[in-house]
């Protein structure tokens, strides 16, 4: 039983992997694979918008004058984050997983 726990675990973790460099990324990918299973994770990862096609997209809507530089920048900055936006997401993650991990402890020793 611990095994086959492990191997869910570890597939969902390869196959989200896969998602980090489309829209859906490594975290919603993961969520996925773990609560339905890593080949129904897989499938939303393949139907998933890779990042360079809606880079490229909002580079088009950009050059035909439809997004401003503000909107532009903003949208880009959605899809590839930059260092400090990672960090804040990193800590927010953080906080979330701290969260659960004490509320599972509270209800494992009180409940």
């Amino acid at each position: 039983m611990v095994g086959l726990v492990l191997l869910w675990f570890v597939l969902s973790i390869l196959v989200a992997s896969i998602g980090s460099n489309r829209k859906i990324g490594f975290v919603r990918a993961f969520l996925i694979c773990v609560l339905l299973s890593p080949l129904i994770g897989l499938i939303f990862i393949l139907i998933s918008e890779k990042h360079s096609e809606s880079l490229m997209k909002l580079k088009i809507s950009h050059d035909s004058d439809s997004l401003t530089d503000e909107e532009y920048n903003k949208a880009v900055r959605k899809i590839k984050p930059n260092n400090e936006d990672r960090i804040n997401m990193l800590i927010g993650y953080s906080v979330v997983g701290a969260i659960i991990l004490i509320i599972y402890l509270i209800y494992r020793f009180l409940g």
